[in-house]
């Protein structure tokens, strides 16, 4: 068996490196202070909050021509929403990287109100906010740009740019598009929070019916998904859709290398059903994303 696994030495990496060895797959956990062969393929589970020992580690490892699941691109652009919005542009909700106070009087005018302001860096929504008013993203501009920065539980300010898109109006949920491999994958809706325009962490979540996967409405999103995975070289990421109701075009709001894999949260990623994402046709063993270890496996040890 010609496959050799390098996971980092994290929660997921540790959850593959157990299904691999119970599959005879020679696999060795690692750190940062014991990098792999280039012979060894690294699986990377970047750690939120604190991404980039791990990112540099791995980035090394493939610019020395080290085999890798997560891609270049992946790495650099997990929890650095500024990167996403410049590689991305094209598939994202219209926007800007303000970085000035001029600029920021601009893209007012520009994106008109309300808009939708980002830290570069969060999940469930925790550090996203909707600027209604024109003395709201003004104040939001001043503090960023040139005060001590807005602060969120558990996260480093943001300070030096604001980062502001097009508000998309009438979307009951968002859709996450998972992607494990070049051909499986999933998608399910998150319902949006109670009395709220956000749906990230909201918690409520319903996978895709076979009748939705049918639907060029939810294909059209799917591609999109693809679209934007094959510009990023990406086997291995997660997008987080809306649509546009004004240009009739899904639009990408977000994209993660992780998702929550706990069986609780009901029609998410653990139970979600898989689906080859280029024919829309179901797995013929009926897998859902609880088997995402072994679908992974199996891609690799295809192209070893």
């Amino acid at each position: 068996m010609s496959l050799k696994l390098a996971p980092l030495a994290t929660d997921w990496g540790m959850a593959l490196h157990a299904v691999a060895l119970a599959r005879g797959i020679n696999s060795t956990l690692h750190t940062p202070a014991h990098p792999p062969s280039p012979t060894r393929t690294l699986f990377v589970r970047l750690q939120q909050k604190a991404p980039e020992a791990g990112r540099a580690w791995a980035l090394k490892h493939i610019r020395k021509g080290g085999k890798s699941v997560q891609g270049e691109h992946d790495l650099v652009l997990y929890e650095n929403r500024t990167r996403q919005m410049e590689l991305l542009r094209d598939w994202m909700p219209h926007g800007h990287v303000v970085r000035s106070m001029d600029q920021a009087e601009e893209v007012i005018a520009e994106l008109g109100l309300p808009i939708v302001s980002k830290a570069p860096w969060g999940s469930s929504s925790k550090t996203v906010r909707l600027l209604t008013t024109k003395r709201d993203a003004i104040a939001e501009a001043e503090k960023v740009l040139h005060g001590g920065g807005i602060t969120f539980p558990g996260w480093p300010p943001q300070h030096g740019a604001c980062l502001w898109q097009k508000f998309l109006p009438g979307n009951e949920y968002s859709l996450r598009v998972a992607r494990i491999s070049k051909r499986w994958g999933w998608a399910f809706k998150v319902m949006n929070r109670p009395h709220d325009w956000r749906a990230s962490g909201s918690g409520l979540c319903v996978p895709l019916t076979a009748d939705d996967w049918e639907s060029p409405y939810f294909r059209y999103a799917i591609n999109t998904a693809a679209l934007a995975a094959a510009v990023m070289s990406s086997r291995w990421v997660g997008f987080d859709l809306l649509m546009d109701r004004e240009t009739e075009q899904w639009r990408i709001v977000d994209t993660t290398l992780a998702w929550n894999l706990k069986p609780g949260l009901l029609g998410a990623n653990y139970d979600a059903p898989v689906y080859d994402l280029n024919t829309f046709e179901p797995h013929p063993k009926g897998l859902t994303g609880a088997s995402q270890w072994d679908l992974l496996l199996d891609d690799l040890l295809e192209a070893a």
